[in-house]
C-alpha cells in the first residue's frame, strides 16, 4: 500500500510547518498550487523535524471545482484536494507495473516531479509528471519484450489492424484498443511463443468510428502503448 496524505493547511498559521501523518518516512505528503502551478499560500510547509524534503510531492489544491453536499458544485481548497487527485494518478501508474514495492512507486513519482534535483519547504520535489512516469515504466517492455519489438500497422488503419512482436519467453498478452476517453472499445488475449514473430490480426473494424485510440499491449507486469487511427 502507498500512503498519500494532505501535507496539512497550516501554511498561513505562526506554525506553518506539515504534521503528523505527513511527515511520517514512507507517506507521500501532497502539498496544495494553484491551477498554474505556484505555491498556495496555506499548504504546510516543511521540512520535516529530521530534516527530509516535505510536503514530497504538490498537485492542483486551490481553486478546485468540487461537488458539494447538496449535489451542486462549487469551488474549494485544501490539500486535501490535491492529495485524492495525486492517489488517484499513483493507483492508475502503479497498475503499468503491478511488481513494484510502495518505496519504488514512491520514489517513482518523486524523480519525474519537476523539481526534483532541487526540492524545496514549498513544493517538496515539486509536481510530478505522470505521463514522464509511465513512459519509464514502459520503455523497457514487458518481461523481455521490448517496445521497439512491436510492430502495429498499418497506420492509419481502416478495415483491418496487425500486430507483429517477439518474446524472449512463452505469456499470455492483453491487447486492448481505447478509445480518447479511455474505455476498451477491443480486446483480444493471445498466448505469445517464446523466440518466434508472433503476429495478431483484428479484422471488421470498417465499421468503428473515425478517429485516435490507443493501442495497450501487455500483462501483469508491464505494458507498452502506442497510437494509432481509424481513417
Amino acid at each position: 500500500m502507498l500512503v498519500v496524505v494532505a501535507a496539512g493547511n497550516s501554511g498561513n498559521d505562526s506554525w506553518h510547518y506539515i504534521s503528523a501523518p505527513a511527515d511520517a518516512r514512507g507517506v507521500l505528503a501532497v502539498g496544495a498550487t494553484f491551477p498554474d502551478g505556484t505555491l498556495a499560500a496555506f499548504s504546510s510547509r516543511g521540512p520535516s523535524a529530521d530534516q527530509r524534503v516535505k510536503p514530497n510531492v504538490s498537485g492542483q489544491g486551490a481553486i478546485c471545482y468540487v461537488a458539494e453536499p447538496d449535489g451542486s458544485f462549487g469551488y474549494g481548497s485544501g490539500t486535501s484536494y490535491a492529495s485524492p487527485v495525486m492517489a488517484g494518478m499513483s493507483a492508475c501508474l502503479w497498475s503499468a507495473r503491478k511488481s513494484l514495492s510502495n518505496q519504488e512507486l514512491k520514489e517513482l513519482i518523486e524523480s519525474v516531479s519537476d523539481q526534483y534535483t532541487d526540492p524545496d519547504d514549498d513544493l517538496g520535489y515539486g509536481i510530478p509528471d505522470f505521463e514522464k512516469a509511465y513512459l519509464k515504466l514502459t520503455s523497457s517492455g514487458f518481461g523481455t519484450q521490448k517496445a521497439n519489438n512491436i510492430r502495429i500497422y498499418p497506420n492509419p488503419f481502416n478495415e483491418a489492424l496487425r500486430f507483429d512482436f517477439r518474446s524472449g519467453s512463452d505469456t499470455n498478452l492483453d491487447i486492448e484498443l481505447r478509445d480518447q476517453l479511455g474505455r476498451i472499445v477491443l480486446f483480444k488475449r493471445s498466448t505469445v511463443l517464446p523466440n518466434q514473430l508472433n503476429q495478431v490480426e483484428w479484422n471488421g473494424l470498417e465499421n468503428l468510428a473515425k478517429g485516435m485510440y490507443l493501442v495497450r499491449i501487455g500483462n501483469n507486469d508491464s505494458q507498452v502503448t502506442g497510437k494509432v487511427i481509424k481513417q
